[in-house]
């Protein structure tokens, strides 16, 4: 998760309805036609949202950075080291596997 404002308002918005929030991903490269594509009171609903999908693209890559520094921080706390799992044996990370399941099972 990130704790951007905005990356969170979609969150909600795609937890709220996924059919609009796939539609207004969708619809965000026409935004400019959508007027012509939709009826006025579907387009409005669209409309208002777009300023956000811009600032979003617009952070995409500090959002995602957030995002994939706190999955690798709570997989620490879980146990699974940051370095690379390629000296490990399959044992190994089938342990790790099993402990992180056990974890987002409690949670």
């Amino acid at each position: 998760m990130s704790t951007d404002p905005d990356y969170l308002a979609d969150f909600e918005d795609c937890k709220r309805s996924r059919k609009f929030h796939r539609n207004l991903w969708l619809f965000f490269p026409y935004r400019s036609q959508l007027e012509t594509l939709l009826p006025a009171d579907k387009a409005a609903k669209y409309l208002a949202k777009f300023d956000r999908c811009q600032r979003l693209v617009d952070k995409k890559e500090s959002i995602s950075a957030e995002v994939s520094e706190n999955q690798a921080r709570l997989l620490e706390e879980w146990g699974v080291p940051r370095t690379d799992l390629s000296g490990y044996s399959k044992e190994d990370i089938d342990a790790l596997r099993k402990k992180c399941l056990a974890k987002m099972m409690a949670d």
